[in-house]
């Protein structure tokens, strides 16, 4: 459904999505990159693995969910089921995005 959303406000935004937002010729780079040659540069690789992974924490970080779960006594602790989480409202972003392109 959010994905739904934002393609709807940003078609482009699957495009940058899988791209990264980076420029034409580091996509052709990337791509050349990626062969079974002995010159294949894996350091490179594990930039963009870090590129990626920091993505994730920041997006970790930034947007928690804070919800408290409730322990259980027979297991000593929580089992992280049965606890209603809040979600992001993502409409009023898309309609920002709307308004402001």
């Amino acid at each position: 459904m959010i994905r739904q959303a934002l393609y709807e406000a940003r078609p482009d935004i699957m495009e940058q999505v899988n791209n990264g937002s980076h420029p034409a010729d580091h996509k052709a780079d990337h791509n050349a990159s990626h062969d079974t040659s002995p010159d294949h540069n894996h350091v490179k690789d594990m930039y963009q693995i870090g590129h990626c992974l920091d993505l994730v924490r920041q997006s970790i970080l930034c947007r928690p969910d804070l919800t408290v779960e409730v322990g259980d006594p027979a297991v000593g602790g929580v089992t992280g089921f049965g606890t209603e989480h809040q979600c992001e409202n993502w409409q009023e972003l898309m309609d920002w995005m709307k308004d402001h392109e």
